[in-house]
């Protein structure tokens, strides 16, 4: 098996090797928009790990604590963008990868955003409903349902902008 392993990975390097990477240098406010993204997600991927957390019981949780986690990381993922976007406006002289970058990027910021929305509101209704009823099984795997999707929908773009870095040899730490 480690033969394998090792023959797989001179194959995958040979591949590599004829490949012309790209060295392109972002600008330092794209550079700053990417580690407050990251940060966003190590902070979301946190949250989303206590709030599924096979350790504690549905009634040990305190949702609302989440919930209200959750709206503060969307919040600074939206000013995180607007600050980039008004900062970039006056910038003329910026590649065009980076702009198309920058696109996928802002997909990237929109995606993680939705999902980050439908887990605080699956907290939030789990909160509101705790003591009463009202939350049925059905609703809440309908509601887990969406936010599964959304979670593999965001993840699939970051690992195509972890790709994209890794292919303009920028050192970042992963999207995915």
């Amino acid at each position: 098996m480690r033969n394998f392993f090792l023959l797989l990975y001179l194959i995958i390097s040979s591949v590599n090797a004829g490949k012309i990477s790209q060295h392109i240098v972002l600008t330092a406010h794209t550079q700053e928009f990417l580690l407050s993204i990251q940060n966003v997600r190590e902070d979301y991927i946190s949250i989303q790990f206590l709030v599924f957390s096979p350790f504690q019981g549905i009634y040990d949780m305190n949702y609302k604590m989440f919930a209200d986690s959750l709206s503060v990381l969307y919040d600074t993922l939206l000013l995180s963008k607007k600050t980039l976007l008004k900062k970039l406006k006056p910038i003329n002289d910026i590649s065009e990868i980076e702009l198309r970058f920058i696109d996928t990027l802002d997909t990237y910021v929109r995606l993680l955003g939705n999902t980050i929305v439908q887990l605080r509101y699956i907290c939030m209704r789990l909160y509101y409903y705790s003591n009463a009823s009202n939350y049925s099984l059905n609703e809440y795997s309908k509601d887990i349902e969406k936010w599964s999707k959304l979670y593999k929908e965001y993840k699939l773009y970051g690992n195509n902008i972890s790709a994209r870095l890794h292919e303009f040899n920028i050192s970042v730490p992963s999207f995915n």
